[in-house]
């Protein structure tokens, strides 16, 4: 397998071009001679309003009007009505950049500015703010409204790893994009989304216009590794640790007023599923563990109605010590260093420990060294990407969002001076994730080529018991091995685990008790990357490459006589 594809190539120079640009940190002996005069003269008030919000005297500093921005949205729209109709045909009718522009909120942005400065662990320390002095409007509302005491001071467990929260604010937003979104539909299409929005959603019994008028909840995701026990889940896979995770949803009890109701006489009635009433409150977990340790789960929910809040939580025990305030993440000493000068409230958050990028980094690598071996000069590009992407990893991130009344304010701690826009990281990422997706997608498919074969060994032997039963004789159609109750219905067309789609089994209902016993007798319609799986008359079942399928299909199809030709009266 080739490991350095065009596109981990591209990855590789985009991260050398982005950090050749990024603003260097290190140590400069350079005596200042003169300091930056600053100016009285045409003052600019939205300096004033960014600059209060960032750091100076650090590595990276940076500020930007939108001067020229609207102007330029305007002249997009111009050109777009002078455009041929030939160039505009296939483009929405109702097509507006300004639209679209107001649509994101951005015809309120007034100035954007960075700072950034190295700390003395190393990490780097950058702020930014969008000034936005009328107020955030459009799809920039979907931050939600003012910034609140963040849930990872509550909620995420001790030495948790990996932790997200953000907003779900759709209440307002749809108001203000579904008239851009409208404009660019035809009338037929304008009713025909009328009509979906107004369909109950399945499992939710509300519809997205219920949705879009009422959501407006916060969720928090906290994630726990549990590197001293790892398992597989298949056997082409590398060992991943265990984890635990915990997951909390606010102000979203309207909409469990309006479901839960019908779930609960299904509830009851399963007795692997407990209940617990506690006055207003509920709690719906598994009756027992899931497994034996380390897998012993035991899923369960908290339905707190005061507080207007939903807990999940992997294990019982991992929820009550969250409860009491006893196993929280804030407490750690590691977390305090990464979460150092960021705020307490803010609407987003984002922490990743050092533990989860190495668990990642290492998994990649070896992953990626068990094949580059095969190309030395692959396995040398990939030392020296995770040579240099090791000391990159081995810091915390974390980045809060936090809505302010006149603008948008994030703060960060990670491995790179994020200067403007925090590429550089991205870049190395995606470095990184391009070298792994070719290793664990070439696992993955042939866990699906494990998954396929043990189907066609399920399918064969219906097929030869129908055959025991019916003195020799194949079925004509597959649906006869679910009226004689054979196989189940859902066996008899192959569901594809990518696209999600039925499809027809490959069968040759020509086989008779005489064929030989290599005689192709079913096979899997979709091909995986040239194979797919086979079984044959003698109860045997392989992986065969598509070629060899082809040359089994021609022998499967018994050729058509030849018309004999007309003696002629001569």
């Amino acid at each position: 397998m080739n490991l350095l594809p065009n596109r981990i190539f591209t990855s590789i120079l985009a991260s050398t071009l982005l950090l050749s640009a990024a603003p260097y940190c290190g140590a400069d002996d350079a005596p200042v001679k003169n300091a930056a005069p600053v100016i009285t003269e045409g003052l600019s008030p939205s300096f004033r309003a960014v600059v209060s919000h960032l750091e100076l005297g650090g590595c990276f500093f940076n500020y930007t009007e939108a001067g020229g921005t609207p102007f330029l949205v305007t002249l997009f729209d111009e050109m777009l009505k002078i455009a041929p109709e030939s160039e505009r045909k296939d483009l929405p009718a109702g097509l507006s950049f300004s639209g679209i522009y107001s649509m994101l909120g951005l015809d309120g942005l007034e100035a954007v500015g960075s700072s950034s400065r190295q700390r003395a662990d190393g990490a780097f320390h950058s702020r930014t703010f969008s000034y936005i002095p009328k107020g955030r409007t459009g799809l920039l509302g979907l931050a939600g409204g003012p910034a609140e005491k963040l849930l990872l001071n509550d909620f995420a467990p001790k030495d948790t790893d990996f932790a997200i929260e953000f907003p779900i604010h759709l209440k307002g937003v749809a108001a203000a994009a579904m008239p851009t979104v409208l404009k660019m539909l035809s009338p037929a299409e304008q009713m025909k989304l009328g009509q979906q929005m107004m369909e109950p959603l399945p499992g939710v019994g509300v519809s997205a216009k219920e949705l879009l008028e009422k959501l407006d909840s916060r969720v928090g995701l906290f994630v726990r590794l549990d590197p001293a026990h790892k398992t597989k889940f298949s056997p082409d896979m590398p060992e991943l640790p265990m984890a635990d995770a915990v997951l909390v949803v606010e102000r979203a009890g309207w909409l469990l007023r309006d479901v839960l109701p019908k779930m609960m006489d299904e509830i009851a009635r399963d007795p692997s599923v407990k209940v617990i009433k506690d006055g207003p409150n509920l709690t719906i977990m598994s009756a027992q563990p899931m497994g034996q340790p380390p897998m012993d789960f035991q899923p369960v929910v908290r339905i707190d109605a005061k507080a207007d809040r939903i807990i999940a939580a992997s294990r019982v025990s991992l929820l009550e010590s969250v409860l009491a305030g006893t196993d929280r993440v804030t407490d750690g000493d590691g977390f305090k260093t990464a979460w150092r000068d960021l705020p307490d409230s803010g609407n987003t958050a984002l922490y990743v420990s050092p533990r989860l990028l190495q668990t990642f980094s290492g998994l990649v690598e070896a992953a990626a060294q068990s094949e580059a071996g095969k190309s030395p000069g692959a396995t040398a590009a990939i030392q020296r990407i995770f040579e240099f992407a090791k000391p990159i990893l081995s810091h915390p991130q974390a980045v809060v969002l936090a809505n302010e009344p006149d603008g948008i304010f994030v703060a960060a701690n990670t491995s790179i001076a994020m200067g403007s826009s925090p590429l550089p990281m991205i870049s190395v990422v995606a470095t990184l994730a391009g070298i792994a997706l070719p290793v664990f997608a070439e696992a993955q498919e042939k866990g699906r080529l494990t998954s396929d074969l043990t189907k066609v060994k399920q399918m064969t032997l219906a097929l030869n018991m129908y055959a025991t039963d019916h003195g020799g004789k194949y079925p004509e159609t597959l649906t006869e091995l679910v009226k004689g109750k054979y196989a189940d219905e859902s066996l008899v067309e192959f569901s594809d685990p990518v696209s999600k789609q039925r499809i027809p089994w490959i069968y040759n209902n020509k086989v008779v008790e005489s064929s030989p016993a290599g005689t192709l007798l079913i096979a899997v319609p979709a091909s995986r990357k040239g194979s797919r799986a086979a079984a044959f008359k003698d109860l045997s079942a392989r992986i065969v490459t598509d070629d060899e399928f082809a040359k089994l299909s021609a022998q499967a199809t018994p050729a058509e006589p030849k018309p004999r030709k007309k003696k002629s009266g001569n």
